[in-house]
């Protein structure tokens, strides 16, 4: 997130547009998201709605334009809430892929809390299912490998730069 902003800063100079601009295009981002899953889990109309219900939100609209994390949290937790179910629900190895690796860019974005929800949540719903087969199919190893190779240099340099105090 620090990273997009200080981009915004470079691009636009320091000024509020800069410093807005990417939590903006990432609430947009999430946007087209949701109305992306609406459509491939029930049809375009339920993509349009979804979509239309959350622009409607003061919140989510107030978020979109504010300088913190949420905005880009909300689309890469998003993405791998629905890519883990486009993977379970359709098998393609891809939207297991796309899965991990928007985990660890949530990682990146707020810490561990980035793939410690999402799998509450996908824990949950697999305990629902009563569906541990997926585990088997979900690229686990290789994927786990993915989200780690997308976060873990961040968290390596920071350590090696500040210690224990990081």
């Amino acid at each position: 997130f620090y990273w997009l902003t200080a981009l915004g800063f470079k691009l636009f100079g320091f000024t509020e547009f800069g410093a807005r601009f990417f939590p903006a295009v990432f609430g947009l981002l999430g946007l087209g998201l949701v109305c992306y899953g609406g459509y491939r889990l029930y049809n375009e109309k339920v993509g349009f709605l979804s979509g239309v219900l959350l622009l409607s939100s003061v919140e989510y609209f107030l978020i979109s334009k504010s300088i913190i994390t949420d905005a880009v949290l909300f689309f890469f937790f998003s993405a791998t809430l629905l890519f883990f179910y486009l993977g379970y629900s359709e098998g393609k190895p891809l939207f297991w892929y796309i899965m991990y690796a928007s985990a660890g860019l949530a990682v990146l974005t707020k810490g561990p809390i980035g793939v410690l929800l999402p799998g509450l949540i996908i824990t949950l719903f697999l305990l629902w299912q009563r569906d541990w087969r997926v585990l088997t199919r979900c690229k686990l190893f290789s994927g786990t490998l993915l989200c780690l190779a997308v976060a873990l240099p961040w968290y390596v340099s920071m350590y090696a730069l500040h210690g224990s105090d990081f």
